[in-house]
């Protein structure tokens, strides 16, 4: 039964951590996961997309030797959680990850570079 954890988790990976009711108010502008009016073109599986199309793609990266490595997409399913795959949070022991070693993206489009400024 043990094996079969890895295949069947689907983890929630909090985004943020609200400590009050000034975060709402801070973030109220904000709306991950909608579509942008405007935006810079760029090239999405050959075809042109343009900047923000995809908010509610999320980019999970690991922490592994001090850098940010790509490890796996996810889906933006409310203004704190993403849904991901079960395997995207799993080490290789089959232990789930910490938390403090995960960081996730959204609306990025270039998965290699990190300087890059993110949706939301």
């Amino acid at each position: 039964m043990k094996f079969l954890v890895p295949l069947l988790f689907a983890a929630l990976v909090p985004l943020v951590e609200p400590s009050s009711d000034a975060f709402y108010a801070d973030n109220a502008l904000f709306q991950c996961g909608i579509r942008k009016r405007f935006g810079v073109q760029l090239i999405h599986h050959g075809r042109t997309a343009e900047l923000g199309q995809w908010p509610w793609h999320a980019a999970l990266y690991h922490r592994k030797d001090g850098a940010q490595v790509y490890k796996c997409g996810g889906t933006l399913i409310d203004q704190r959680h993403v849904l991901t795959s079960g395997h995207c949070v799993v080490q290789r022991n089959r232990m789930v990850m910490n938390g403090a070693d995960l960081s996730v993206h959204l609306g990025r489009r270039d998965l290699g570079e990190l300087s890059e400024s993110v949706q939301c």
